[in-house]
């Protein structure tokens, strides 16, 4: 499931650099923070424990692969912002099975989005770099957390991150 979700990203995320030079930065931040409210909502209100795994038709799994490598690289986030929420929330995928895939996803996505964004525009590699390195590090400690912490708790900071994603958005861009 995750593999063919991965390979829609893929190519989603080959088209975003054309995308991203179409819109202004306020769009932009304006689809981010419908993204980051979406997010929200599926985990907050939506999650169900213990509901039996979807079966989802792969062309289905691909299209939302295609969709989600589109738009999170439009907004500059390697995917897992949005797909953990869509595999919990619709596909009843188990939190930390979501997460796990969340992170596959990214690999996908953001190799993708890196070679598209590099040919169609300025990216400033050192900072890459730089974010890139501490977020294996932050990656490897997560991993070595995520299955000492509860799928209960895990929901909980979760919600909590995207509830700090969504206000920070709000400030900057409204106020």
């Amino acid at each position: 499931m995750v593999f063919t979700i991965g390979v829609g990203g893929f190519v989603g995320a080959l088209l975003s650099g054309f995308f991203t030079s179409v819109f202004s930065d306020f769009t932009l931040e304006i689809i981010f923070l419908g993204f980051a409210i979406f997010a929200l909502s599926r985990l907050f209100f939506k999650t169900k424990v213990d509901v039996v795994q979807k079966d989802v038709n792969r062309v289905v799994l691909f299209l939302i692969g295609l969709f989600l490598g589109l738009f999170s690289m439009l907004i500059g986030v390697g995917g897992s912002i949005i797909l953990v929420p869509i595999l919990v929330g619709f596909l009843h995928v188990d939190l930390k099975k979501a997460i796990s895939a969340g992170l596959f996803f990214v690999v996908f996505s953001s190799v993708s989005g890196l070679i598209s964004h590099a040919l169609s525009r300025d990216i400033d590699f050192f900072s890459g770099v730089v974010i890139g390195l501490a977020s294996l590090a932050g990656v490897y400690v997560g991993i070595l957390l995520k299955d000492r912490v509860d799928s209960e708790l895990q929901k909980k900071l979760l919600v909590g991150f995207y509830l700090l994603i969504v206000i920070y958005l709000i400030q900057r861009i409204f106020f």
